[in-house]
């Protein structure tokens, strides 16, 4: 049986999370045909069994959430939205609590999200009362990841969705040290991602300015599965377990380096992962003997960390310093950047309009 699900991608990453997917689907599924995808603006639907929609939450890098769609029906007006909502069998998903609600309209009659979560709410109790959870369920309660749902209502339609992630998948749940401003996981996995696919002879990456070490341990783990935290479908009480996908052989790069001028951020780097060698370096002090590879970086801006140098010198003396092949960086839109790219990629970091350029 086929079933429905909705990968939640950071708005302009959709061409390489579907990359991703397509390449990952026949590493961990070889007798299974690629499914047909409907992409648009922040997603990616798609039709699988039931296992294999669960289980790409351990695969894949790049989604920010995964959701399983549970129906999509007609509806006008409130009464009907309740209706509905108290005849799902909520204990196959719930484990008796009341869940995050989020909701979207667009030329819809039910627009208000104040009334779509009361009725969400009062159609979850009102079907609690009818259909008691089960005290294995209510047990697990506490430990259990965040439950959400997700409604969209477009025109006369809605379509219901439960979260199966819980946490955002950037939490890969074993980075414990994080820097001043750093770069959520899933977009840097993209980012890395983008980098290789332009870039395919390089198998060297550098990142000189790598605060906590997010480029490098994304491009080292991009093939591995993501087994270091729980899932929100591990929690449903219909779940009967799944078997967990392997780690791929694959690779993106077979050398990494990894540099910061300030000891301490070197220090939480080389915390978050001892296979990756880290340095206390500046990109602008002395001279490197590593030549050819591929830089990659995030320098500082925003309101957090204040820019005290060109972000053309930053790339120039990247390029010159490494003697690199090709320099990724990331800038803001609002800052002029005069170097001509090779290639470009934009999209939104943490509210900020962003492209990261391949020079």
């Amino acid at each position: 049986m086929e079933h429905k699900f909705y990968l939640i991608i950071p708005p302009g990453m959709e061409p390489i999370a579907l990359k991703e997917l397509k390449e990952k689907w026949p590493l961990h599924f070889p007798s299974i045909p690629f499914p047909q995808v409907d992409v648009s603006l922040g997603g990616i639907e798609l039709e699988s069994t039931l296992e294999i929609g669960l289980s790409l939450n351990y695969i894949l890098k790049i989604p920010g959430r995964i959701l399983y769609r549970l129906d999509s029906f007609k509806c006008r007006d409130f009464p009907k939205l309740f209706n509905k909502l108290k005849k799902m069998p909520w204990n196959n998903y719930l484990l008796g609590q009341i869940p995050n609600i989020k909701s979207s309209s667009k030329k819809s009659r039910l627009f208000d999200s104040r009334k779509i979560e009361k009725t969400v709410e009062d159609a979850l109790k009102a079907y609690y009362r009818g259909q008691p959870p089960k005290k294995k369920s209510l047990e697990k309660i506490d430990r259990a990841p965040e439950m959400s749902i997700y409604l969209r209502f477009e025109a006369d339609f809605c379509s219901l969705a439960i979260d199966t992630s819980g946490q955002r998948l950037h939490k890969r749940g074993k980075k414990t040290h994080v820097g001043v401003a750093p770069l959520r996981e899933n977009l840097a996995a993209g980012l890395v991602y983008f980098f290789k696919l332009n870039t395919p002879g390089i198998n060297h990456l550098i990142d000189p300015m790598c605060g906590s070490g997010t480029f490098l341990i994304e491009a080292r783990d991009f093939y591995k599965i993501n087994k270091d935290r729980d899932f929100a479908f591990e929690y449903f009480p219909f779940f009967k377990g799944l078997e967990k996908p392997c780690d791929s052989e694959k690779i993106l790069f077979t050398n990494f380096s990894g540099m910061d001028h300030d000891p301490k951020i070197i220090e939480a780097a080389q915390n978050n992962c001892l296979e990756i060698s880290f340095t206390v370096e500046d990109l602008f002090s002395g001279e490197s003997d590593l030549v050819g590879p591929g830089v990659i970086f995030n320098p500082p801006y925003g309101k957090r960390i204040k820019l005290e140098k060109k972000l053309e010198d930053m790339a120039t003396r990247a390029k010159e310093k490494f003697s690199a092949k090709v320099v990724g960086i990331l800038v803001p839109e609002s800052i002029p950047f005069s170097l001509r790219p090779k290639k470009e990629l934009s999209f939104s970091n943490g509210g900020i309009n962003v492209k990261f350029y391949l020079l």
